[in-house]
Protein backbone atom coordinates (compact mmCIF):
# COMPACT_ATOMS: atom_id res chain seq x y z
CA UNK A 1 0.00 0.00 0.00
CA UNK A 2 1.74 3.37 -1.44
CA UNK A 3 -0.46 4.87 1.27
CA UNK A 4 0.40 3.78 4.27
CA UNK A 5 1.86 6.75 6.62
CA UNK A 6 4.41 6.16 9.65
CA UNK A 7 3.98 4.12 12.36
CA UNK A 8 4.47 6.17 15.83
CA UNK A 9 5.21 4.95 19.02
CA UNK A 10 5.31 6.57 23.04
CA UNK A 11 7.87 4.97 24.98
CA UNK A 12 8.14 5.56 28.64
CA UNK A 13 11.46 4.44 31.41
CA UNK A 14 11.97 4.54 34.78
CA UNK A 15 15.35 3.35 36.12
CA UNK A 16 17.98 3.36 38.79
CA UNK A 17 21.70 2.61 38.20
CA UNK A 18 23.89 1.47 41.78
CA UNK A 19 27.68 0.80 41.37
CA UNK A 20 29.38 -1.44 44.24
CA UNK A 21 32.66 -0.87 45.72
CA UNK A 22 33.32 -4.40 44.09
CA UNK A 23 33.32 -2.05 40.48
CA UNK A 24 29.70 -4.15 39.89
CA UNK A 25 27.11 -2.17 38.64
CA UNK A 26 23.53 -2.70 38.74
CA UNK A 27 20.93 -1.04 36.52
CA UNK A 28 16.96 -1.64 37.01
CA UNK A 29 14.42 -0.71 34.47
CA UNK A 30 10.00 -0.60 34.43
CA UNK A 31 9.37 0.27 31.30
CA UNK A 32 6.19 0.92 29.04
CA UNK A 33 5.65 1.56 25.23
CA UNK A 34 3.02 2.18 23.08
CA UNK A 35 2.16 1.96 19.43
CA UNK A 36 -0.32 3.32 17.02
CA UNK A 37 -0.69 2.85 13.15
CA UNK A 38 1.07 -0.43 12.58
CA UNK A 39 0.47 -1.92 9.56
CA UNK A 40 -2.11 -4.86 9.33
CA UNK A 41 -3.84 -7.22 6.91
CA UNK A 42 -6.71 -5.67 5.57
CA UNK A 43 -9.80 -7.86 6.73
CA UNK A 44 -11.93 -7.15 3.67
CA UNK A 45 -12.72 -9.88 1.71
CA UNK A 46 -11.28 -8.25 -1.69
CA UNK A 47 -8.99 -5.06 -1.02
CA UNK A 48 -9.05 -2.27 -2.81
CA UNK A 49 -6.16 -1.98 -5.59
CA UNK A 50 -2.84 -0.82 -3.33
CA UNK A 51 -5.25 -1.86 -0.23
CA UNK A 52 -4.08 -5.02 1.37
CA UNK A 53 -2.51 -3.28 4.39
CA UNK A 54 -3.90 -1.06 6.30
CA UNK A 55 -2.65 1.37 8.92
CA UNK A 56 -5.08 0.45 11.30
CA UNK A 57 -3.59 -1.92 14.53
CA UNK A 58 -2.19 -0.81 17.63
CA UNK A 59 0.20 -2.19 20.27
CA UNK A 60 1.33 -2.19 23.48
CA UNK A 61 4.61 -3.53 25.16
CA UNK A 62 5.53 -3.40 29.24
CA UNK A 63 7.84 -5.18 31.48
CA UNK A 64 11.14 -5.00 33.94
CA UNK A 65 15.11 -5.20 33.14
CA UNK A 66 17.55 -6.20 35.27
CA UNK A 67 21.58 -5.09 33.84
CA UNK A 68 24.84 -6.31 36.07
CA UNK A 69 28.00 -5.19 34.47
CA UNK A 70 31.29 -6.63 36.20
CA UNK A 71 34.20 -4.55 35.55
CA UNK A 72 37.88 -6.29 35.22
CA UNK A 73 38.93 -7.82 38.41
CA UNK A 74 42.02 -10.00 38.50
CA UNK A 75 41.49 -10.49 34.17
CA UNK A 76 37.67 -10.97 34.54
CA UNK A 77 34.92 -9.10 33.69
CA UNK A 78 31.34 -10.02 32.31
CA UNK A 79 27.64 -9.01 32.74
CA UNK A 80 24.34 -10.40 33.28
CA UNK A 81 20.92 -9.34 31.74
CA UNK A 82 17.20 -10.78 32.29
CA UNK A 83 14.44 -9.07 30.43
CA UNK A 84 10.68 -9.66 31.63
CA UNK A 85 8.21 -8.21 29.02
CA UNK A 86 4.77 -8.13 27.56
CA UNK A 87 3.82 -7.09 24.13
CA UNK A 88 0.63 -7.03 22.74
CA UNK A 89 -1.44 -5.85 19.44
CA UNK A 90 -5.13 -5.21 19.03
CA UNK A 91 -7.15 -6.83 16.12
CA UNK A 92 -9.61 -5.31 14.26
CA UNK A 93 -12.40 -6.87 16.53
CA UNK A 94 -10.94 -4.58 19.17
CA UNK A 95 -9.78 -7.56 21.32
CA UNK A 96 -6.06 -7.84 22.74
CA UNK A 97 -3.63 -10.41 21.51
CA UNK A 98 -0.27 -11.68 21.78
CA UNK A 99 2.09 -9.71 19.51
CA UNK A 100 4.56 -11.94 17.19
CA UNK A 101 7.76 -10.77 18.40
CA UNK A 102 6.17 -11.60 22.31
CA UNK A 103 9.16 -12.91 24.37
CA UNK A 104 8.31 -13.01 28.48
CA UNK A 105 11.79 -13.91 29.69
CA UNK A 106 15.08 -13.30 27.74
CA UNK A 107 18.18 -13.99 29.08
CA UNK A 108 21.70 -13.38 28.55
CA UNK A 109 25.19 -13.82 30.24
CA UNK A 110 28.41 -13.25 29.13
CA UNK A 111 32.23 -13.65 31.20
CA UNK A 112 35.81 -13.17 29.73
CA UNK A 113 39.02 -13.98 31.40
CA UNK A 114 42.25 -12.17 30.51
CA UNK A 115 45.54 -14.22 30.88
CA UNK A 116 48.24 -12.18 29.65
CA UNK A 117 47.75 -12.06 25.74
CA UNK A 118 44.94 -14.41 25.74
CA UNK A 119 41.29 -13.98 26.51
CA UNK A 120 38.69 -16.68 26.88
CA UNK A 121 35.05 -15.57 26.45
CA UNK A 122 31.55 -17.57 27.04
CA UNK A 123 28.14 -15.97 25.83
CA UNK A 124 24.86 -17.50 27.15
CA UNK A 125 21.38 -17.08 25.77
CA UNK A 126 17.97 -17.95 26.61
CA UNK A 127 14.55 -16.90 25.43
CA UNK A 128 11.18 -17.80 25.49
CA UNK A 129 9.93 -19.20 22.29
CA UNK A 130 8.16 -16.81 19.81
CA UNK A 131 4.24 -17.40 19.66
CA UNK A 132 2.56 -18.82 16.58
CA UNK A 133 -0.90 -19.14 15.25
CA UNK A 134 -1.66 -23.41 15.22
CA UNK A 135 -3.32 -24.93 12.42
CA UNK A 136 -6.11 -27.24 13.84
CA UNK A 137 -7.27 -28.58 10.07
CA UNK A 138 -7.31 -28.20 6.35
CA UNK A 139 -9.44 -28.29 3.77
CA UNK A 140 -8.98 -29.15 -0.05
CA UNK A 141 -9.87 -25.47 -2.21
CA UNK A 142 -10.79 -26.86 -5.78
CA UNK A 143 -11.30 -23.41 -6.86
CA UNK A 144 -7.27 -22.72 -6.25
CA UNK A 145 -6.62 -26.88 -5.83
CA UNK A 146 -4.63 -26.51 -3.07
CA UNK A 147 -4.92 -27.56 0.47
CA UNK A 148 -5.92 -24.62 2.88
CA UNK A 149 -5.34 -24.21 6.47
CA UNK A 150 -7.82 -24.05 9.11
CA UNK A 151 -6.69 -21.60 11.88
CA UNK A 152 -6.79 -21.82 15.13
CA UNK A 153 -6.98 -18.89 18.00
CA UNK A 154 -4.31 -16.26 16.86
CA UNK A 155 -0.96 -16.82 18.66
CA UNK A 156 -2.23 -19.66 21.12
CA UNK A 157 1.22 -21.70 20.86
CA UNK A 158 4.84 -20.90 21.03
CA UNK A 159 8.06 -21.99 19.09
CA UNK A 160 9.78 -24.35 21.89
CA UNK A 161 12.39 -22.14 24.15
CA UNK A 162 16.36 -20.62 22.79
CA UNK A 163 19.38 -21.83 23.96
CA UNK A 164 22.33 -21.02 22.63
CA UNK A 165 26.03 -20.79 24.19
CA UNK A 166 28.91 -19.99 22.59
CA UNK A 167 32.89 -20.00 23.38
CA UNK A 168 35.82 -17.70 22.10
CA UNK A 169 39.52 -17.68 22.72
CA UNK A 170 41.77 -14.82 20.80
CA UNK A 171 45.12 -13.39 21.17
CA UNK A 172 46.55 -10.00 20.39
CA UNK A 173 49.83 -9.36 19.41
CA UNK A 174 51.93 -6.35 18.76
CA UNK A 175 53.93 -6.44 15.78
CA UNK A 176 55.31 -3.14 16.36
CA UNK A 177 54.84 0.55 14.47
CA UNK A 178 51.47 1.05 15.90
CA UNK A 179 50.28 -2.63 13.87
CA UNK A 180 48.60 -5.57 16.18
CA UNK A 181 47.38 -8.33 15.40
CA UNK A 182 44.58 -10.39 16.57
CA UNK A 183 44.11 -14.38 16.36
CA UNK A 184 40.76 -15.45 17.30
CA UNK A 185 38.70 -18.64 17.19
CA UNK A 186 34.96 -18.98 17.85
CA UNK A 187 32.77 -22.10 18.81
CA UNK A 188 29.04 -21.27 18.31
CA UNK A 189 26.20 -23.77 19.77
CA UNK A 190 28.78 -26.08 21.44
CA UNK A 191 26.08 -27.83 23.47
CA UNK A 192 24.79 -28.91 20.35
CA UNK A 193 20.91 -27.59 20.66
CA UNK A 194 18.64 -27.88 18.08
CA UNK A 195 17.03 -24.33 18.00
CA UNK A 196 13.23 -24.33 16.60
CA UNK A 197 13.27 -21.31 14.44
CA UNK A 198 10.33 -21.86 12.80
CA UNK A 199 7.40 -24.07 11.39
CA UNK A 200 7.01 -26.00 8.33
CA UNK A 201 3.93 -27.96 7.60
CA UNK A 202 3.37 -30.30 4.51
CA UNK A 203 1.13 -29.20 1.37
CA UNK A 204 -1.49 -30.88 2.78
CA UNK A 205 -1.10 -29.55 6.57
CA UNK A 206 -0.92 -32.65 7.83
CA UNK A 207 2.57 -33.34 8.71
CA UNK A 208 4.46 -30.76 10.66
CA UNK A 209 8.58 -30.10 11.12
CA UNK A 210 10.55 -27.90 12.41
CA UNK A 211 12.86 -25.23 10.52
CA UNK A 212 16.44 -25.48 12.67
CA UNK A 213 18.83 -23.18 14.04
CA UNK A 214 22.33 -23.45 12.82
CA UNK A 215 24.06 -26.38 14.15
CA UNK A 216 27.87 -26.11 16.52
CA UNK A 217 29.69 -24.00 13.76
CA UNK A 218 33.52 -22.88 14.58
CA UNK A 219 34.57 -19.70 12.73
CA UNK A 220 38.73 -18.70 12.70
CA UNK A 221 39.98 -15.42 11.60
CA UNK A 222 42.55 -12.69 11.79
CA UNK A 223 42.13 -8.93 12.03
CA UNK A 224 45.28 -6.53 11.59
CA UNK A 225 44.83 -2.91 13.18
CA UNK A 226 47.27 -0.06 12.31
Amino acid sequence: NPGLGLSSATHLVVGESVGLPSRTRIEAQCFAKWLDGLATPSVAATPALGQALVPSREGRVWGSQLFVRQAEVRGLSGWLSATLSRSERRDADGAWRLSDYDSPLVLAASAVQRWGGWRFGARARFATGAPRTPVVGAYFDLGADRYRPELGRTNSSRLRDFFQLDLRVDREVELGAGTRLELYLDLLNVTFQKNQEELAYSSDFRQLASVQGLPPLASFGVTVQR
